[in-house]
């Protein structure tokens, strides 16, 4: 069973938090959010959320 997560903060989480969940077998990111809609779009396209 896969853990699904949600992340606020769509920048930092691109630097550190996305690239360290997909080395992860069991966690799916499944939203990411951001003050700034562009920045989460970008963010969700570029990880397939």
């Amino acid at each position: 069973m896969k853990i699904k997560i949600g992340i606020v903060g769509a920048s930092f989480a691109k630097a550190a938090f996305l690239p360290a969940f997909r080395l992860i077998d069991d966690v799916e990111v499944i939203a990411i959010s951001s003050s700034r809609i562009e920045s989460a779009k970008i963010c969700a396209e570029e990880f397939n959320i």
